[in-house]
């Protein structure tokens, strides 16, 4: 059932994600990066499709008994497949379960009908039975996680935490204090790990002031401006004419947005490295 309707899932996000290619991309490494992300995200996919075909499982059955605690709705957080991860509320999908108290529940996967299943819990682990294929989802830390064939779903409880990355309003100008790396960096709601790419961004906050530096095939570009901080963002006015918004999030990273074409925004996530 999970592995069926999650192939739905990304299917319906590899043609959500169908980036163009533009001629104002001018980062080759980025650019490359993300068609790299494009491959891979379609040969997975293609893996979960095929999934789909495999007929001889056994007959399955359920162990344990539900969990009054865990009753009600869970909506998917995060998708991971190796090193990428989706975030389907940031895209407008939603991948939902709902666990009933008589021991039955649905799926639901955004344009595809609800499926039904029976579901019980035993020690840290929700079965889910349905057309006698069992899911294990494990139990941790109020988070219900599917792991199976290279992906991994994990569902919260809250609707709202189950969104975009939050801005911690009541930052100060000192949370923002020290050198950062960006680690991580996001494309129409795909997130993707940026520490083996051929290129390098920084910022150095110190007061007001910040310089933004990138490293690319061994030349360093920077800027500096001056920042001003209103409800978590610190507007940094460049000396260049171009204006930066950094955002403080509740995690701890600053999150900075640029614009690569009219339309389409990359966005840096930046940790703390000094």
């Amino acid at each position: 059932m999970m592995k069926r309707l999650a192939a739905a899932f990304l299917a319906a996000l590899l043609m959500l994600t169908g980036v163009s290619c533009a001629e104002e991309v001018t980062n080759a490494d980025l650019l490359a990066e993300i068609t790299a992300m494009k491959e891979q995200l379609a040969a997975l996919t293609a893996e979960v499709e095929a999934l789909k075909a495999l007929l001889d499982e056994p007959e399955a059955t359920l162990v344990g008994e539900v969990d009054p605690s865990l009753c009600g709705k869970w909506y998917a957080d995060e998708i991971r497949l190796d090193d990428l991860t989706f975030k389907p509320a940031v895209m407008g999908a939603e991948m939902s379960l709902t666990l009933n108290e008589d021991g039955t529940g649905s799926l639901y996967v955004t344009d595809e009908e609800p499926e039904a299943f029976t579901w019980a819990a035993q020690d840290d682990e929700v079965m889910l039975l349905s057309d006698g294929e069992t899911d294990t989802l494990t139990l941790e830390d109020d988070t219900l996680t599917l792991n199976e064939d290279g992906m991994e779903v994990i569902f919260v409880r809250d609707d709202a935490k189950a969104t975009s990355t939050k801005v911690k309003k009541a930052a100060v100008l000192s949370d923002f204090s020290g050198e950062w790396l960006a680690t991580r960096g996001s494309l129409a709601g795909m997130e993707m790990s940026l520490e083996d790419a051929d290129y390098e961004c920084r910022l150095t906050v110190e007061g007001r002031y910040v310089t933004l530096s990138k490293k690319e095939d061994g030349k360093v570009n920077e800027g500096t401006g001056y920042g001003m901080l209103l409800g978590g963002t610190l507007t940094v006015f460049g000396n260049n004419g171009q204006d930066l918004e950094l955002q403080m999030l509740e995690d701890g990273r600053i999150m900075l947005e640029a614009e690569m074409t009219d339309d389409l925004l990359f966005t840096y996530y930046f940790e703390k490295i000094k």
